[in-house]
């Protein structure tokens, strides 16, 4: 089982002025201009070179960022820009990455006009592995705090359908939660424990992760991910090795500067 990614495209077709949007979200395209047709093959392509190019979710914690571009028309990536931020660093420049690696992009079809597209793309990333237990999980926080039993019983099922999986854990802090309102208190302390093991487990599968994408092709933001998974592991140290080696190959990611500012402080 892997965790979902779900991509959600608006698009402005535009000259100088934007003349019209086009949704895409579920595999159909919606536009008030009619203008879905024209572009629709190549938005679609536009959305399959950047999903192959995002790089592996185990990586990311759970959260959206939505990035903002524009495609000219021989397909090159003309600008772009984070709108809204997950407010999660490591997920945005995953985001980031994913999109300058997909560029450039083909060109345009032959019968428009048109010498820009400004595209607005979400990457939502989620930790529920699979749409039973994405169910699961939604229907236990419809109860939480209304029938804390029922939504306990709830997650019960969803752990079930992690069979075993180290991502599990942020399953388990959930019930630790609803065990603390239902007043269990050896329950929600086994809950805690068995949450810490799996999260301790999920890390060290990150970091593996980042070491064997580093084999396979060293960059700036190779070290960056590999730093990042040694913060979220708490082996600040590590972390700071890797975000120095990241800074020194590049002078332009202010970013990485930041953040190395950020675990400088962790270990004081």
């Amino acid at each position: 089982m892997r965790k979902s990614l779900f991509l959600f495209i608006i698009v402005s077709l535009s000259a100088m002025l934007s003349v019209g949007a086009v949704e895409y979200t579920s595999g159909e395209y919606r536009s008030p201009s009619g203008l879905q047709t024209q572009f629709s093959d190549y938005m679609e392509d536009v959305r399959n070179k950047i999903q192959k190019n995002w790089n592996d979710p185990e990586l990311l914690e759970q959260g959206k960022v939505i990035l903002k571009f524009k495609i000219a028309r021989d397909g090159e990536l003309y600008a772009y820009d984070v709108k809204e931020s997950s407010g999660n660093l490591i997920l945005d420049e995953f985001a980031i990455e994913a999109l300058q690696k997909s560029a450039p992009f083909g060109e345009f079809p032959a019968d428009t006009h048109r010498d820009y597209l400004n595209v607005q793309f979400e990457f939502d990333s989620t930790i529920v592995k699979t749409d039973k237990m994405k169910e699961l999980v939604a229907q236990s926080e419809k109860f939480m705090n209304i029938d804390n039993k029922r939504a306990r019983n709830i997650i019960d099922e969803a752990i079930k359908e992690a069979e075993g999986d180290c991502v599990a854990y942020f399953l388990y802090a959930r019930r630790h939660k609803l065990d603390k309102l239902l007043c269990d208190a050896d329950a929600a302390q086994k809950d805690l424990a068995e949450c810490k093991r799996l999260k301790n487990i999920y890390n060290k599968r990150r970091i593996q992760t980042c070491m064997r994408a580093l084999e396979e092709e060293e960059t700036p933001f190779g070290h960056f991910a590999l730093a990042n998974a040694y913060d979220l592991a708490g082996e600040y140290k590590n972390a700071l090795f890797e975000i120095e080696k990241a800074i020194a190959m590049t002078e332009l990611n202010q970013a990485y500067k930041r953040y190395r500012a950020e675990i400088a402080a962790r270990i004081k």
